[in-house]
């Protein structure tokens, strides 16, 4: 989570590659999958290879949206 006086800076970003590379070296990640209600968080991650799979109606104002990323030996 990035503080909103922070965001549009490219930590998001970079705090998803760190955590993914964190992962993937431990070598036992075949897939990440993550979930969000927020629009601007579904661009990002898609931005950075993941792709929707799912979407859950939680309430009448909140969608939750499944995304899923293949890992890339490296």
């Amino acid at each position: 989570v990035v503080h909103p006086r922070m965001q549009r800076h490219g930590l998001g970003g970079r705090l998803l590659v760190a955590v993914e590379n964190a992962l993937r070296a431990e070598g036992r990640a075949r897939r990440f999958q993550l979930f969000t209600g927020h629009r601007s968080n579904v661009r990002l991650y898609r931005k950075y290879g993941y792709a929707p799979i799912g979407t859950e109606q939680v309430s009448e104002r909140l969608s939750m949206v499944t995304l899923t990323k293949e890992t890339v030996a490296g």
